[in-house]
Parts: structure tokens; C-alpha cells; sequence
């Protein structure tokens, strides 16, 4: 769970760091804060450097993606299967980031996608385990939230510093495991979504 630092008088959000120095990372989580908690003022308080730093932030809310986030969508490549399934699965996450940004944990954003697809009428299924395959074999399931589409694709929501860290073989033998054909992997960490097209 996440909880702001400070809330003051109900309008202004505190977020408190100690740290050599302010990442954008420590910004956007103050703006994900902002975006929740549907405030318009944040303060960013550092006190892990030589000198303190405070910046102030200001975010306005919007309730519907961007129209660049609508660019987006509909430039995502035709050549993929079920194009029109996975553009409303795209325009699903892209939803999901311009409300809450970068700044949360995975599980946040499994819940959230899940939300935005029904939401959308899509059939959607929140999965909570994920079978681990060793050479071909399943060797066990592990607690990891995904969420099934239309029973033809898996949306993967993960925020993980480094994309290329993800299993991709693992995930590949999960879909032909589920008989899936198409999987997609939405990174939230970065301030830019990430995405990973998995194909069986």
C-alpha cells in the first residue's frame, strides 16, 4: 500500500524524500498523488542533499485521455492480430496513465486496467497466478496479477525499472499454455508507457 506523507488542510499534498537528489520518478509520483487525491497543488520536499530542496507542483486534472494519447492509439501498428481488440486494450492503458501516471505499484495498475476495460465493455478476467514453465514444464505458479481480454489476449501491467528484465520466454509458454495468441506487456514505471508485444 502507498500512502501520501503529508495532506495539508485537504488540499495540498506533501510528498517527503531523503535522497541525494530528485529523480523524475520522484515528481511523477507526486503528480500520480495529485491525480487521486483530484488536488492541484503538490510540494516535493527533499532532505537528503546538502541543502534542502522544495518544489512545488501543480497539476490540473482531465478525466479523459489526451488527444495525443488518442494520436497514440490510433497510430498503433495494423500488421498485429486482432487489431481492433488490441487498440481498445491500448486505449485502456493510455487511459490508465494519463489518470494516474507513473509513481505506483503494479498491482495498482493491474486493478486499474482491469476497471477501464470493463468499463469499456470488454469481457475482462483478473488473473492472480501465473504458471512458472521450466523447458516446457510447469514447475509451480506464483502470485502475479494479469488480466484476460475477450479470451484472446493477456495484458500484462508491470512497473519495472528495466523492461529487458522481464521473462519472455516464461510469458510466451503461459500463453500457449492459456491457448492465447497474443499478449501484451504495459510498462507504468517510466513517465512514458512502455510496451512488449508477445506473439505465440
Amino acid at each position: 500500500m502507498q500512502r501520501l506523507d503529508l495532506f495539508v488542510a485537504g488540499e495540498v499534498v506533501v510528498e517527503l524524500k531523503v535522497r541525494p537528489e530528485l529523480t523524475k520518478l520522484d515528481k511523477a509520483q507526486t503528480i500520480s498523488y495529485l491525480k487521486v487525491t483530484e488536488k492541484e497543488v503538490g510540494l516535493l520536499c527533499n532532505f537528503g542533499a546538502s541543502r534542502p530542496h522544495f518544489e512545488r507542483l501543480f497539476f490540473q486534472q482531465r478525466t479523459t485521455a489526451s488527444d495525443d494519447t488518442k494520436r497514440i492509439v490510433a497510430s498503433w501498428p495494423e500488421s498485429y492480430i486482432m487489431p481492433e481488440l488490441t487498440e481498445a486494450v491500448i486505449g485502456a492503458v493510455y487511459e490508465v496513465h494519463a489518470l494516474l501516471g507513473p509513481g505506483f505499484v503494479y498491482r495498482i495498475y493491474v486493478n486499474a486496467v482491469y476497471q477501464e476495460l470493463k468499463m469499456r465493455g470488454l469481457t475482462a478476467v483478473l488473473r492472480h497466478m501465473f504458471e512458472v514453465f521450466y523447458h516446457g514444464q510447469s514447475i509451480g505458479q506464483i502470485k502475479f496479477q494479469h488480466v484476460e481480454v475477450e479470451g484472446r489476449l493477456l495484458i500484462f501491467p508491470v512497473a519495472i525499472q528495466n523492461l529487458a528484465d522481464i521473462r519472455i520466454e516464461n510469458m510466451k509458454a503461459w500463453l500457449r499454455e492459456r491457448q492465447l495468441p497474443l499478449g501484451i506487456v504495459a510498462n507504468f514505471y517510466p513517465e512514458s508507457l512502455e510496451f512488449m508485444v508477445l506473439r505465440v
